[in-house]
């Protein structure tokens, strides 16, 4: 029940009826029309319909609906508070007795409902099949209707029970208002607004704070404009600005891709405009503005913050050093501990000089203490560090689809556009090792190979599950993890490629609960393990990239899908350390898993109240963790699951950052790199998006942001490795030494 707050009349208004019955196929004009005693449509008052052009565009089913809500928006211009009257005569009426007239929203609500109904009518007849037109038997909603219905009361129960709030929507029609109170805007729990038929000469762009609304009634005032900012208003479905003195219409309304009526007639317009309108109804004047849009604010680009060493604090401190000064001390750093680093942990390396590669050239530094701007060229990190990463969720390009992303205007969203932005995007931060994630067979052979290995990158690459029981046709087509390293500076020592669901079905706890039939065996997700070793110092180093399931009601998936991935890491530490494995033998000081550096990249779809953050964080989970509740995985939910990696989030050190996935309905973390702290410390990290910049947006993919993730990039310093013991000589065993046979099973 729809409750309303009325002010300056004398009724309070009570809940909302359902209006008159669905309209029912047959020609607009005609059976709404004569219904609700409207006439002709076109003595509507519409401008210009004297014209040949004028009169082809009103007679279109589009400009038919426009007159016809305008017509009954005018009919209620000497009724004050008519929504809110509407919905208390509603309250008082029995079903079954007269019809209630309809209101302007209910008429839109219906029109709408009429066009899809049609269309899907079309649809039918074109596959042969017969159309189901109208409201179904026995009172039943439609799929629409029910989404519609469903979301409302989620979102009426969150009013209710958790703001305690119980009425959304204000009817001010008709008070000849000539402004609005700012404190108006502060009803952020508003969904309905109606401000027709008052003298109001614009609106306050503070409109936007009502995050909720989805009918916005501004019909018969003296409006000249509207401000940009009503493009953020994305929740909005109904828009009414009939009878103003609007001539243009503000490009930001091409980002309103959830609005089904934009209400015009009325309007001294632009022919082009109304022609329009006339030809494709609401929907397609907004894809024609989002189309038009010029792009006219910049992206400001991100800083680089510097972390001072501090071997006495965990904590990295801001470095006050200069450009200058910090390439000095990096430069006697590597003089003084080359010979010593050289064999810290390995028993050769090559000699190959590394301070020629692209991306660890100070003059990126652009500021004079600890921050610098990325620029359009190659210039790489500010290269205080040992070694600098990225992981970066490029958007695949057959999930960046117009239905999924219909804010961005196509050209931006066209893979030969973003992935041009993706490349210099990448090139521009230049760190040392790229991990990538939902990049696809085609685009790492037509692009990510061809362009990064010019700049001295070797690639590798596994992409999901499924590309391993399809075509090869089909199975370029499926996304995956990437990763690519500067071969000047690091070199390959052995890589290990992960499927979830198949490693899953060998732990023998595994194998007898449903849960992971049902549950996880049906997700493809993947994950990348590679060891590397520096050239110049031989020091060891382990990166991962994964890529975790993304559906929230799937938690319980994600977090066996890390430990999964968590064991397998510590199996290749422990290959390393052990004294009775060739790796083992050919590192002989590494004889603590702690001390090799270990960095894992990825994105998780799990945010930092998760157990997936809390897991990587604290090295343990309970299996009573809310996250698991009602499920088995055998031990993970007996008795919880723990690892002793020792690991944290590169970007806690400062606070993770206020989003790494931007999006309508979800602007949240859930892109990490954890980074080993007994190994490793931050030197630097990518900051964040100017806050200023992102408030002009309703989220990502945009004409300057290719993807809807953002790439998070982090400078390491190893740490001095402490003198240990060599490990106990020992008669080797040279049986099977394949990792992945080894495994027990």
């Amino acid at each position: 029940m729809q409750q309303y707050q009325m002010t300056g009349g004398k009724d309070g208004g009570g809940g909302a009826g359902a209006g008159a019955g669905a309209v029912n196929g047959g020609a607009i004009g005609g059976a709404i029309g004569s219904a609700l005693g409207l006439g002709n449509p076109s003595n509507s008052g519409s401008a210009n319909n004297g014209s040949a052009a004028a009169s082809e565009w009103m007679s279109s089913t589009h400009w038919q609906q426009q007159m016809q809500m305008a017509q009954l928006s005018r009919q209620t211009a000497n009724s004050p508070h008519s929504y809110a009257r509407s919905a208390a005569v509603a309250s008082r009426t029995a079903s079954g007795q007269n019809p209630i007239p309809l209101t302007v929203t209910e008429l839109a609500v219906q029109l709408v409902q009429q066009n899809q109904n049609q269309t899907q009518a079309a649809k039918n007849a074109a596959a042969g099949g017969n159309a189901v037109v109208g409201r179904p038997a026995g009172g039943m909603l439609n799929p629409h209707q029910r989404k519609e219905q469903l979301e409302e009361e989620r979102q009426r129960r969150i009013n209710e029970d958790i703001n305690k709030q119980f009425w959304t929507a204000i009817d001010l029609s008709g008070q000849g208002l000539t402004n609005m109170t700012p404190k108006l805007f502060n009803y952020n729990f508003l969904q309905k607004l109606y401000l027709n038929h008052n003298k109001l000469t614009s609106l306050p762009a503070s409109v936007t704070k009502l995050g909720q609304l989805k009918v916005l009634d501004l019909s018969d005032n003296l409006l000249t404009d509207l401000p940009a900012e009503i493009g953020l208003m994305y929740t909005l479905r109904y828009l009414f600005l009939f009878d103003n003195k609007l001539q243009e219409l503000p490009y930001a309304l091409g980002t309103l891709f959830q609005l089904e009526v934009l209400g015009l007639d009325g309007n001294p317009l632009s022919d082009h405009t109304r022609e329009i309108m006339a030809k494709e109804g609401t929907r397609g004047v907004i894809i024609d503005l989002r189309e038009r849009a010029p792009v006219t604010i910049e992206s400001p680009p991100r800083e680089w913050l510097l972390f001072e060493e501090d071997k006495n604090n965990s904590k990295p401190r801001k470095d006050e050093r200069t450009p200058q000064q910090l390439q000095q001390s990096r430069d006697n750093k590597d003089k003084s501990n080359s010979k010593d680093d050289k064999k810290d942990g390995s028993s050769s390396a090559n000699e190959s000089d590394s301070s020629s590669v692209a991306g660890t050239s100070a003059s990126s530094v652009t500021t004079t203490t600890n921050t610098s701007a990325n620029s359009a060229v190659s210039n790489g990190p500010p290269s205080q560090s040992d070694f600098s990463i990225m992981s970066y969720n490029t958007l695949c390009d057959r999930m960046a689809t117009p239905q999924l992303y219909a804010y961005t205007p196509s050209w931006a969203l066209g893979w030969n556009y973003r992935k041009e932005r993706l490349l210099e995007e990448i090139v521009s931060i230049g760190t040392d090792i790229i991990c990538l994630q939902e990049v696809d067979k085609i685009s790492y052979d037509d692009l990510w190979v061809p362009k990064l290995s010019k700049l001295g990158y070797t690639a590798l690459h596994w992409p999901k599950g499924r590309a391993r029981t399809m075509p090869e046709s089909e199975a370029k087509k499926v996304d995956g993890c990437a990763m690519f390293y500067k071969h000047e500076k690091i070199k390959l020592i052995e890589r290990h490629n992960i499927d979830y669901n198949l490693l899953a079905l060998r732990k023998d706890d595994f194998k007898k609960t449903a849960d992971i039939y049902n549950r996880v065996m049906n997700k493809d997700n993947i994950a990348m393990i590679n060891v590397f070793e520096q050239v110049q110092t031989g020091r060891l180093m382990i990166v991962a990239n994964t890529h975790l399931h993304w559906d929230p009601a799937f938690k319980d998936v994600k977090l066996v899908q890390v430990a999964l991935l968590l064991e397998e890491l510590e199996k290749v530490v422990d290959k390393y350390t052990s004294n009775s494995t060739p790796e083992g033998a050919k590192y002989p000081k590494l004889t603590d898993g702690k001390n090799i550096p270990l960095v894992v990249c990825g994105d998780y779809n799990s945010t930092t109240d998760s157990a997936v953050y809390q897991l990587f964080a604290q090295g343990k989970i309970e299996g009573t963790h809310e996250d698991l509740e009602g499920r088995v995985y055998g031990k993970i939910t007996d008795e919880g699951t723990t690892h002793k990696l020792g690991l944290k989030s590169a970007y806690s050190e400062i606070g993770e950052l206020p989003f790494t996935n931007y999006t309508p309905n979800f602007v949240e973390v859930i892109d990490y790199i954890w980074y080993s702290t007994n190994s490793l410390s931050v030197g630097g990290l990518l900051g964040q998006i100017d806050p200023e910049y992102t408030k002009h947006f309703v989220a990502f993919p945009n004409p300057h942001h290719p993807s809807d993730h953002i790439p998070l990039a982090a400078q390491f310093n190893f740490k001095k490795v402490k003198d240990a013991p060599p490990k106990h000589t020992s008669t080797p065993n040279f049986g099977n030494t394949s990792y992945g046979s080894s495994r027990k099973t």
